[in-house]
């Protein structure tokens, strides 16, 4: 009485029957190895890779994966400084950092040491994250480390062009 007929002809590839996937092919290979390989977990969970991280949450949320919005949960909060003091001397560093950049290598004053500061994470991934997995403490400083990037190249010396790191604003939107 319940059962469903199975359809006349099924589209197979390769003798196996093919699934059509509406989701982004990458985001879904990201989802697939958060679920099956557990060694790629520590890759993708690197602090810079926030961003990479925006489309397995999606699918995460959309199949209901909880454990994975979970552990993104957790590598946020471990991220992003808790108090006011240490987003100050983090983004103290980040400052003196990108400052000394601007200095010749040869200057007696140049520290190589310097460039392996500990950074702060992308703020635009961040934020989204944060909402998608429900850690609203993430915010009110992801928000104000969003406020300190620019929104342009500077120029500087007519000549020479700054690069500055911009928030990622392709995620922005969902």
């Amino acid at each position: 009485m319940f059962t469903v007929p199975a359809p006349p002809t099924m589209d197979q590839y390769d003798g196996v029957p093919l699934v059509q996937m509406p989701d982004d092919a990458k985001s879904l290979h990201d989802f697939l190895a958060l679920l099956y390989d557990s060694q790629s977990i520590a890759s993708i969970f690197a602090a810079e890779d926030f961003p990479k991280l925006l489309g397995p949450t999606a699918l995460a949320k959309k199949y209901q994966v909880d454990w994975i919005c979970e552990l993104v949960g957790s590598q946020l909060q471990k991220s992003w400084p808790r108090t006011r003091l240490s987003w100050h001397i983090i983004a103290n560093d980040e400052h003196e950092s990108r400052s000394r950049n601007y200095i010749p290598s040869w200057d007696p004053q140049y520290n190589d040491q310097s460039h392996r500061l500990r950074r702060l994470p992308e703020p635009v991934s961040s934020i989204i994250l944060a909402r998608r997995c429900d850690v609203p403490a993430v915010l009110p400083v992801a928000f104000l480390h969003l406020l300190r990037f620019p929104s342009r190249m500077l120029k500087y010396n007519s000549c020479i062009y700054i690069a500055i790191r911009l928030g990622i604003w392709s995620g922005i939107d969902t």
